[in-house]
């Protein structure tokens, strides 16, 4: 197969004898400018291993590695030895004699460090050279061998191939890009002279041969010279997990056709590839399984009453290889130790960041320890006030009776009796369970005036544990943490249906939210409501809720106004609201998600899934939207509503959403109050009957950075299935990447701004709303511009209407239509 998207480049026999003379300076410098020269007249030194030490066997008149064989050496009599790393020079040796050469270098040698050897006969004149680039998984410590080859001139071929597992690094390879350089130099420089992409799915990362389990290299009429290979293999998002580099000799009249070993088909075999696997493999507390591990689930609370002294128990971590774990307790760094000593008595908050083996993909697992010594209070219908509330046979009757003896016990001032962690930074919560089913408006809250203060209240249930009542949950100045077990339902309020933060902490540890109805007109909350103080969800479900059809009550699921909201994990699911915010509402306040789901939601109004407005702000950094509709035809934002507020997206996955005629299925962005900001993550699958299948912008900012993306958006009526662009400015910059089958609109003289280099090519498919020859459709940052960048090296990365521009026949290098 010939490589035809870009013409060879011969350089001139000048430029050739240039770069050969540079090599030889390199290599000439004054042998004290080196470390560790051995004296050539006497037999080499015995190599000696460390840190920074890279031992070269010179191999003689061995055949060549990775090529065809080579002409007869001439008598060479001594030898130079150079390490260069992108043209700086690491270490070396001068006139040195045939053998292995341990070279001091000035850091650790490692991937695309380049090693030169130049043969010299009697006269000092260079007769033969060798060169090899240390590959990607080089070893530090490990030798390396070194074959001369005469230089010749005129041309050879080159018929060999690469083999691999498509099903790599713990995901299927969907991309393979092949660069052949000229020489070292070139490679060092990145100036490739044969460029070729593969990819697995017709459209995916633009135009190439279809990619299969082995990459061809095969070209004719070269230039004979030691060419250096480079194939880097792409999984989905275009995250790179491995990369191969190798050198190819080519030789006048032969055709180098087998790799070291003579095989013509090199294999690059599953180790070669990083793994994206965040997940752990398992987490122990006192050496016992943290009940109910599973790798896919990424939040625990455990409660437990001990008797043990601080430091007794540990929770510990289990990775696989590769897994960078960093570890925090109580929002202290914890640092990359997987075995972290909790605190008995307390309330244990441990995080833990996996970051897989590529670098690139991360997970967070949250655990939330209480160890307690007190007795457990019981609660349940046929109970009685009159009980202790102890135990399941003397369980009280109801909550308040059962809040004002927590009260008591936690008011007693002397030391010998007082309450575990009372005077520290973590009380020991008082855990509730409820039997069955109570009906009762549960009031937690504490007036520091009067000194009626309350430890942390944990909530849980067990036989159908359930409150049913009007306000299941009313929260003022006091932590409530709800667990697995307990369901709170029937709720029919002004607002917060289910659960009202008026101030304090609300913690969902587990537990379930559902069937509660808010009746306030305007910002109203029909599961939760969080006027002030936080709601942090780690697990749990909240679902099925709704706002009151005849108030216009906004956030079906939850809603924000003047606190904050941080979702971890669990999910918000199947709530409706009668106005704006079918899953969350966010108004003056704040809405941090990292994990979980936010689905099935619907709303006949904007922002099915969130809606941000008020001064608001929203920050995505994992978990999905996914799923969420618009139900009315004229309304938009099907996956996220943006309106005088702002959202930040840096990772997470924003899929499957519908919007009705307003437009952006996905995201809708609007007022120029309003801004979006994308660093990470993918917004895929939306549809919308009107502009913006994946995201619009109207009257706002709108940034792509890092590697975010937009693809498989659908706009049925309007324009720009990936995006529609309205707005005050669109800025793309790093790994953006808008997918070529979603085009990105353009409405009436709007242009998208470059802040910096773009890695995708292509980095989007253009359409505008009236073309014609002069229209600007790129410009330059001038206000923020990172060095050295220019239309010039970016114009041809943008398609326009479905067409390539890689020839810049489309777009010209000043940003306007040709």
């Amino acid at each position: 197969m010939k490589y035809t998207e870009r013409k060879m480049r011969y350089p001139g026999g000048l430029n050739h004898a240039v770069m050969c003379l540079i090599f030889v300076l390199l290599c000439l410098f004054p042998a004290f400018f080196f470390a560790g020269c051995p004296n050539p007249l006497s037999p080499p030194a015995e190599p000696v291993a460390g840190a920074n030490t890279l031992i070269v066997q010179i191999g003689g008149e061995s055949p060549a590695s990775r090529t065809a064989l080579p002409s007869p050496l001439p008598n060479l009599v001594s030898y130079n030895i150079s390490v260069t790393r992108l043209g700086t020079i690491l270490g070396g040796c001068n006139d040195v004699g045939a053998g292995s050469y341990p070279i001091e270098l000035s850091s650790t040698p490692a991937a695309g460090d380049v090693v030169l050897v130049e043969g010299l006969d009697a006269s000092s004149n260079k007769q033969a050279e060798g060169c090899y680039v240390l590959p990607s998984g080089y070893i530090p410590g490990t030798s390396v061998t070194i074959i001369l080859d005469v230089s010749k001139t005129g041309t050879g071929n080159i018929n060999l191939a690469v083999s691999f597992p498509l099903g790599s690094g713990g995901d299927e390879i969907t991309a393979a890009e092949v660069r052949l350089y000229r020489s070292l130099a070139d490679y060092q420089a990145g100036t490739d002279c044969s460029f070729k992409r593969y990819r697995k799915n017709t459209g995916d990362y633009g135009e190439g041969e279809n990619l299969a389990s082995s990459i061809p290299i095969t070209l004719a009429n070269l230039l004979s010279g030691n060419y250096v290979v480079q194939i880097d293999f792409f999984r989905f998002k275009y995250v790179r997990v491995s990369r191969l580099v190798q050198t190819i000799i080519v030789r006048d009249g032969l055709t180098t056709n087998s790799w070291d070993g003579g095989s013509s088909t090199l294999t690059w075999g599953e180790d070669k590839f990083a793994s994206s696997n965040a997940n752990l493999r398992g987490i122990t507390i006192g050496g016992t399984s943290v009940p109910g591990f599973s790798s896919t689930d990424y939040a625990y609370a455990i409660s437990e009453a001990v008797t043990e002294a601080p430091g007794t128990k540990a929770l510990t971590v289990a990775g696989t290889p590769g897994q960078a774990i960093a570890v925090s307790l109580n929002g202290a760094d914890a640092g990359t130790g997987r075995s972290v000593p909790l605190s008995m008595k307390a309330v244990n908050s441990i995080v833990i960041a996996v970051t897989a083996p590529d670098g690139v993909t991360k997970q967070t697992y949250t655990v939330s320890c209480t160890y307690y010594n007190q007795t457990e209070w019981y609660v349940k219908a046929v109970g009685s006030d009159g009980n202790d509330g102890t135990s399941d046979t003397n369980a009280m009757a109801t909550i308040a009776k059962v809040l004002d003896a927590i009260k008591s016990s936690y008011s007693i001032s002397i030391p010998s009796l007082e309450w575990p962690g009372k005077n520290s930074n973590a009380p020991v919560a008082a855990r509730i369970t409820i039997i069955g089913e109570i009906n009762e408006n549960v009031t937690i809250e504490e007036d520091p005036g009067s000194g009626d203060t309350l430890p942390p209240i944990l909530l849980t249930g067990s036989n159908g544990g359930k409150i049913n009542s009007g306000q299941p949950l009313n929260i003022d100045n006091a932590t409530v943490i709800l667990e697995d077990g307990l369901t709170l339902t029937g709720g029919n309020a002004w607002r917060g249906g289910g659960v009202y933060v008026r101030s304090g902490n609300f913690i969902m540890n587990g537990g379930s939210i559902s069937g509660n109805t808010s009746t306030a007109n305007g910002v109203s909350g029909g599961g939760v409501y969080v006027a002030s103080g936080s709601f942090t969800m780690n697990g749990g479900s909240i679902s099925d809720n709704k706002t009151f059809i005849s108030a216009l009550g906004e956030g079906g699921g939850v809603n924000v106004s003047g606190g904050s909201f941080t979702m971890n994990g669990g999910s918000v699911s199947d709530n409706e609201a009668s106005s704006d915010g079918g899953g969350v509402n966010v108004k003056s306040g704040s809405f941090i998600m990292i994990g979980g789901t936010i689905s099935g939601n619907q709303t006949p109004y904007d922002g099915a899934g969130v809606y941000v407005w008020g001064g608001g702000w929203f920050t995505m950094n994992g978990g999905s939207i996914r799923e969420n509709t618009v139900t009315s035809l004229g309304k938009g934002g099907g996956g996220v509503r943006v309106w005088e507020g702002a959202f930040t997206m840096t990772g997470g996955i924003i899929s499957g959403n519908s919007a009705g005629a307003d437009g952006g299925g996905g995201v809708y962005v609007s007022d120029s109050s309003a801004g979006f900001t994308m660093s990470g993550g993918s917004i895929i699958d939306n549809q919308t009957g009107g502009n913006g299948g994946g995201v619009r912008v109207e009257n706002a900012n709108f940034t792509m950075s890092g590697q975010s993306s937009i693809s498989g958006n659908t706009s049925t009526v309007g324009n720009g299935d990936g995006v529609y662009f309205g707005g005050n400015s669109f800025t793309m910059s790093k790994s953006a990447v808008v997918d070529t089958g979603n085009m990105v609109y353009l409405a009436s003289n709007k242009v998208i701004t470059l802040s910096g280099p773009l890695t995708a090519n292509p980095a989007a498919n253009i359409k505008v709303a009236s073309s014609y020859s002069g229209l600007p459709v790129l410009v330059n940052d001038t206000v923020t511009p990172e060095d050295d960048i220019t239309l010039g090296d970016n114009y041809k990365k943008f398609w326009l209407n479905g067409a390539s521009n890689a020839a810049g026949d489309k777009i010209g290098d000043d940003g306007k239509i040709k």
